[in-house]
């Protein structure tokens, strides 16, 4: 679609996402963004504050480090007993899903296990390293395996997509200075990236996503020339507990990106602050 293509005070709204080849004709999205890319693993967590930087999610180059990379639906933590389908791909234009090539295992064994259809049955408590094998080239990733997961969720974070949205990579909700709130979602194969001022200080919470603001939609393959205007809204549904619920009805020339999503949050005093 998107063009005709890490918890406790660790996992805070930082669910969230880093983002940003060439391809004629335009075709649905297959890879992943070059600079959103979830090579190696959950990152540790950073309350939503304005004065704390999200952090970088800056990709191996390929010269660098390995072709291949591991999904797992932009889940960082998951409660025992619970199952998340791995993906492999290996990165080109577009980039490939390789995981029927992939041997996977997780390090402690302990952790859980992984089926034949490349699903991780989460075991034992604590952080678990997920890795990939294609041949001579591995890759890893993090998963933390916790009961502390927020009642009502299964995995952190949450993610439902809507029709026609290719698989998520990760998603990450920040607060800005001066009211701006600003969510950056990785697809395969392409990034959104949105931004607005919140109208209030309460939940529900309206984030207005209008032309002329900070928000676009990439196509990893087309550059700059697949940016595509964005607008509609961003909404904060409720803060409950440690767990925050929002969704994003959004249009662009292409067509709607609809999605909701639940995080896992212990400090949101950066969208409490008083407006300017």
């Amino acid at each position: 679609m998107i063009d005709p293509s890490s918890l406790r005070a660790r996992l805070s709204v930082v669910a969230m996402l880093a983002l940003s080849c060439r391809r004629d004709p335009p075709r649905p999205v297959a890879t992943v963004d070059a600079s959103a890319r979830p090579d190696a693993s959950a990152r540790p967590d950073a309350a939503v504050r304005a004065d704390v930087p999200a952090p970088t999610d800056a990709p191996i180059d390929v010269a660098d480090g390995p072709s291949i990379y591991l999904m797992a639906s932009g889940i960082e933590m998951i409660r025992p007993g619970q199952s998340v389908r791995l993906r492999v791909y290996r990165r080109g234009g577009p980039d490939v899903d390789v995981t029927a090539q992939a041997q996977l295992r997780v390090e402690p064994p302990t952790g859980g296990e992984i089926s034949p259809d490349h699903v991780f049955h989460a075991g034992a408590l604590g952080r678990h390293t997920i890795v990939a094998t294609v041949g001579s080239e591995q890759t890893r990733q993090i998963l933390e395996v916790s009961s502390e997961v927020p009642a009502g969720l299964l995995v952190v974070p949450s993610v439902s997509l809507g029709p026609g949205l290719p698989p998520l990579a990760s998603l990450r909700l920040r607060a800005e200075p001066q009211g701006v709130v600003a969510l950056d979602v990785a697809f395969v194969g392409a990034t959104l990236s949105v931004s607005g001022r919140r109208r209030s200080r309460t939940f529900p919470m309206v984030v207005p996503i209008v032309r002329g603001t900070p928000g676009a939609v990439f196509d990893a393959h087309r550059g700059p020339d697949g940016v595509l205007p964005v607008e509609g809204v961003l909404l904060l549904d409720r803060y409950v507990g440690t767990r925050l619920d929002g969704h994003a009805a959004l249009r662009t020339r292409t067509g709607p990106l609809r999605f909701s999503f639940s995080l896992f949050n212990t400090d949101v005093s950066a969208l409490t602050e008083p407006l300017p």
